[in-house]
C-alpha cells in the first residue's frame, strides 16, 4: 500500500458487537492494528478522530453507534477522506450504512482502508465489490439472528431455561440453589401478608443478603422476582406462556397467580390514589373573589384565595386570605337561593361598581373638553395634547367595559331557575358552577378580617357579594 495525500483528514474505527465475546477481536486490538496500517500508509490520526463503539451491534437496525454517528457526522461535513479499520464489516453491516458512506464520498470523496485491501468509494468497480460484501455481510447477520430465535424456540418448547442465571438457580437453570429459593419464598411469603416492596429490599440490604448480581436490593429487584415466571416452573416465549418448565420451580403456581393479583390490585389503587392527590383542585370563584383593600383579583392556591399582591415585597404587598371551602360554599348558597327565587326586573338597582364607572367616565369627558380647549388656546402643543387625550380616552374605555351588558338575560341558565336549583347544583362541574356565578354577580369582595378569640370560626361579615343585573 502506497502512502496518500491529505493524512491529517484520517478517522479510525473499531467496534465489537458484544463485550466478554471472546470469538471476535477486541477493539483495543483493532485500534493498535489500525495505527500500524496508518503507518504504512503515511497517514496521522489525531486522537479525536478514532471512534470506538464497543458492545455495538451493527446489524440491529434499531442500535445506537455513537462513535459511527459521530464519525459519519465528520465525514459529512468534509473532514474525513481516509478511514481505517480492522475490516469493512466493522464500520459496514447494513446495506444503508454503506449507501450513506457512498452518498457523502460522491461529495467529498473518501477510500476506506482494510487489513485486506482498499476501496476507493468513487471507484465503480470498488463501490460494486463492497455493495457484495456487505450484502453478504447482513445475510449472514439475518442467518444468524434466525438461528438464535429458533434456538430460543426449541429450548422454550422443551421447557428449558433461557437467558442469564436466574436468582434461586443454578447457571444451567435446572438445579436449585437452597439458600437463594429460601429468600425468595420470604420475598413472596411478606409481599403476600401486605409488607412492601421497598420495606423487603431494605430489610434484606440490612442483613447482608446479596442480590442476583451481587449487590444490595432494591424495590425494583424485589418487583422484577415477584414477577419472576421461572421460580413457578413457567416456560415463556416473547411474554408469552408456552408450557411448563423442566426444572424444578421454588414456589406454588396457585402463590404465583395471587401474587400477580396482588400487584396489579396494589399498582391500580396506588395509581388512583395518586391521581387524587394530583387532580387540580377547582376553584368557583376563579375571576370573580376580589381583595377589599386593594381591588386586585384573589387567586385560589393551597386551599385558599389570596391577594394577588401577597407575593410583592414592597409597600404594596397584600396578605388578606380567605379559606376557599366556605367562602365558595357561602357564594354558592347565595347562587342557589337567587335561582330559587330569580325575578326578573328591568328596573333592578344598579350595582355600586355600575355606578362609579358611570361617575368616572363623567369626569374624564369633562377632562377631555378642557384638555381640548388647553390645545385650541395653544397652553399645550400637539405632542402633549395626543398623549394625553390617549390615556384620559383609555380610563374611559375601561370604564365602560363595566357598565356595559351588565343587564343579562336570564336564557342561559334557564335550566337552573325554580325549586330545583339546588339539586341541579349539585351536579354540576367546576367549570360550570364558574359559568353560572360569573353570570350571577359581578364581584365577591372580601373585606378585612376581625380578630376573633376563635380563629377557626369564619367571619362571613367580611363577604360583600355584588350581583349583575339580570333582565
Amino acid at each position: 500500500m502506497e502512502p496518500v495525500p491529505d493524512p491529517e483528514l484520517t478517522a479510525i474505527y473499531a467496534r465489537k458487537s458484544m463485550k466478554g465475546d471472546t470469538q471476535e477481536i477486541t477493539v483495543s486490538r483493532q485500534k493498535r492494528l489500525a495505527l500500524d496500517d496508518c503507518e504504512k500508509l503515511g497517514l496521522t490520526v489525531a486522537p479525536e478522530n478514532i471512534f470506538i463503539d464497543n458492545g455495538a451491534s451493527a446489524w440491529k437496525r434499531n442500535r445506537k453507534r455513537p462513535g459511527w454517528d459521530a464519525l459519519i457526522a465528520k465525514a459529512r461535513r468534509g473532514e474525513i477522506r481516509h478511514i481505517v479499520m480492522y475490516h469493512e464489516d466493522r464500520g459496514l453491516r447494513q446495506p444503508r450504512d454503506l449507501e450513506e458512506l457512498l452518498a457523502i464520498s460522491d461529495e467529498h470523496g473518501i477510500t476506506l482502508y482494510g487489513r485486506a485491501n482498499a476501496r476507493n468509494l468513487q471507484d465503480h468497480n470498488d463501490r460494486y465489490a463492497l455493495r457484495i460484501e456487505i450484502a453478504h455481510a447482513c445475510r449472514s447477520s439475518d442467518d444468524t439472528s434466525r438461528r438464535m430465535k429458533d434456538q430460543k424456540l426449541e429450548r422454550a418448547e422443551n421447557g428449558l431455561p433461557m437467558g442469564a442465571r436466574a436468582y434461586g438457580y443454578t447457571k444451567n437453570g435446572m438445579k436449585i440453589i437452597p439458600r437463594e429459593a429460601e429468600i425468595i419464598r420470604e420475598i413472596f411469603d411478606r409481599y403476600g401478608k401486605g409488607e412492601t416492596p421497598w420495606r423487603i429490599a431494605d430489610d434484606l440490604s440490612k442483613r447482608g443478603i446479596p442480590a442476583a448480581k451481587g449487590g444490595a436490593w432494591t424495590e425494583t429487584a424485589v418487583r422484577r422476582q415477584l414477577r419472576n415466571t421461572r421460580v413457578a416452573g413457567i416456560a415463556v416465549l416473547h411474554g408469552q406462556e408456552i408450557g411448563a418448565g423442566k426444572w424444578p420451580p421454588i414456589i406454588t403456581r396457585a402463590q404465583w397467580e395471587f401474587t400477580q393479583e396482588l400487584l396489579a390490585f396494589r399498582s391500580s389503587a396506588a395509581r388512583s390514589e395518586q391521581a387524587k392527590r394530583r387532580a387540580p383542585r377547582a376553584y368557583v370563584l376563579r375571576g370573580l373573589a376580589i381583595c377589599g383593600k386593594c381591588g386586585t383579583v384573589m387567586p385560589g392556591t393551597n386551599g385558599k384565595y389570596r391577594c394577588a399582591r401577597a407575593k410583592r415585597n414592597d409597600a404594596m404587598k397584600c396578605n388578606r386570605t380567605m379559606k376557599a371551602e366556605p367562602l365558595e360554599q357561602f357564594v354558592e348558597d347565595a347562587a342557589v337561593r337567587l335561582l330559587e327565587n330569580l325575578t326578573v326586573s328591568p328596573k333592578r338597582t344598579r350595582t355600586a361598581a355600575v355606578e362609579s364607572a358611570e361617575y368616572a367616565i363623567e369626569d374624564d369627558e369633562r377632562q377631555l373638553a378642557e384638555l381640548h380647549d388647553m390645545w385650541i388656546s395653544k397652553e399645550i402643543d400637539t405632542a402633549e395634547y395626543r398623549k394625553d387625550r390617549r390615556t384620559i380616552q383609555g380610563r374611559i374605555n375601561q370604564n365602560q367595559k363595566k357598565t356595559a351588558a351588565r343587564v343579562k338575560s336570564p336564557d342561559a341558565i334557564a335550566d337552573l331557575i325554580g325549586p330545583g336549583a339546588k339539586a341541579k347544583w349539585a351536579t354540576l362541574t367546576g367549570e360550570r358552577k364558574n359559568s353560572v356565578l360569573r353570570f350571577l354577580f359581578s364581584a365577591v369582595i372580601i373585606g378585612e378580617g376581625s380578630m376573633s378569640r376563635y380563629p377557626s370560626t369564619i367571619d362571613f361579615g367580611r363577604i360583600e357579594i355584588e350581583q349583575n343585573e339580570i333582565a
